[in-house]
């Protein structure tokens, strides 16, 4: 698998990609709190935090800075 690393810095303050070409999230939840608490901490900074996840594709997470 590899993973990308993107930051941009034009449309909001700052952008963070990070992009992999795994299996995707599974559908099943495993009880864990990892992307509950990325999205807890994106918001105490006034941001926003979005996964993409295409079965068998990967998933993209995305981190917007503060508007």
């Amino acid at each position: 698998s590899i993973c990308r690393v993107r930051m941009h810095f034009s449309a909001h303050p700052f952008m963070v990609e990070v992009a992999d070409e795994g299996r995707g999230l599974g559908q099943t939840r495993d009880g864990g709190y990892g992307l509950v608490g990325m999205r807890e901490r994106a918001a105490g900074i006034g941001g926003r935090l979005e996964v993409v996840s295409t079965q068998g594709k990967g998933t993209t997470v995305f981190l917007f800075g503060p508007q």
